[in-house]
């Protein structure tokens, strides 16, 4: 899957909502290759990303990372590490 994708990308085609969704799901597992991987941010790099592949990214790893990309929760306000208003407090 990630091939076909990578493909596209080189060929200078963008991917739709569906495709990058997709795309993170392949990335996130650990039994796709590294490499393949790599190929695909690289042709992504290359094409250049559009603003709604950035969206569509941003969108499906925040579904997946309940709250953030990472995963990684920062309870606000009383956590010194608090990012969220700009500020450390600790």
């Amino acid at each position: 899957m990630l091939e076909t994708l990578t493909d596209q990308l080189n060929q200078g085609r963008a991917l739709s909502a569906g495709q990058a969704a997709s795309a993170v799901g392949q990335l996130v597992q650990p039994d796709v290759p590294a490499a393949a991987k790599a190929d695909f941010l690289s042709a992504l790099a290359r094409k250049g990303e559009t603003t709604e592949e950035i969206a569509a990214f941003a969108r499906e790893l925040r579904a997946r990372g309940g709250g953030n990309a990472a995963g990684l929760r920062n309870p606000c306000p009383r956590d010194s590490r608090c990012l969220r208003h700009g500020r450390r407090t600790g």
